[in-house]
């Protein structure tokens, strides 16, 4: 059907059959994983300190294991750097396909590379080695105050905390109502019972009548 549409429709303008099939085998290995995945644990660290890498690879990864086939893998890391060249020992780890390596960041401070190759294909990942490291933190105030105006609530910045106590006295307001109380229903009621009972009885026998 293809190629009676390709022949059929030799005008561009008239048939989208090749700009259709290009564009969705380009979305297709757009979309496909690398052949080599590298993540590192984080990206500044301190000199001499010790981080890990988690490798993955694509085609062994979705190779069917089974008794009678095996998944083959060469796969070396290294830690690349001014002084030279640093290995890094992989060991497999969770799923097939994924590699584990742990090693100790350069004493030097700057950026730094680490390099990973696996049966052709490589993947490369830079690590900044500084004496003053600053963490990024989590930001996640955006999502916090859209969750509560959609509950219509409300949100204050810490600039604006004065404002937090009128807005609860609004919000929270006492409100009186009738409710119903039963003392007989109470289990502290057995104890005056109780007493009323003992004197009754201590009053009958001291006129004989008990």
């Amino acid at each position: 059907s293809g190629a009676l549409d390709a022949w059929r429709y030799r005008d561009p303008a008239m048939s989208g059959f090749d700009a259709f099939w290009r564009t969705t085998i380009a979305s297709a290995a757009d979309a496909s994983l690398p052949a080599v995945t590298l993540t590192l644990d984080t990206a500044v660290v301190r000199p001499g300190q010790r981080t890990g890498v988690t490798v993955a690879l694509r085609d062994a990864s979705l190779t069917t294991v089974t008794a009678n086939r095996t998944v083959r893998a060469a796969v070396a890391a290294s830690l690349e750097t001014p002084d030279g060249i640093a290995p890094i020992r992989l060991w497999p780890d969770g799923p097939v396909g994924s590699f584990r390596g742990v090693f100790r960041a350069p004493a030097t401070a700057g950026i730094h590379r680490v390099s990973v190759t696996a049966d052709g294909a490589r993947a490369d990942a830079a690590i900044v080695v500084t004496t003053e490291p600053s963490m990024p933190t989590r930001d996640d105030s955006d999502l916090v105050r859209a969750w509560v105006g959609s509950r219509g609530g409300m949100t204050f910045p810490s600039a604006r905390v004065e404002e937090l106590r009128p807005a609860l006295d609004d919000v929270l307001r006492a409100t009186a109502r009738r409710e119903t109380w039963y003392p007989m229903r109470s289990a502290w009621w057995i104890i005056p019972f109780a007493a009323a009972l003992g004197a009754e009885w201590l009053w009958r026998r001291r006129r004989g009548l008990a």
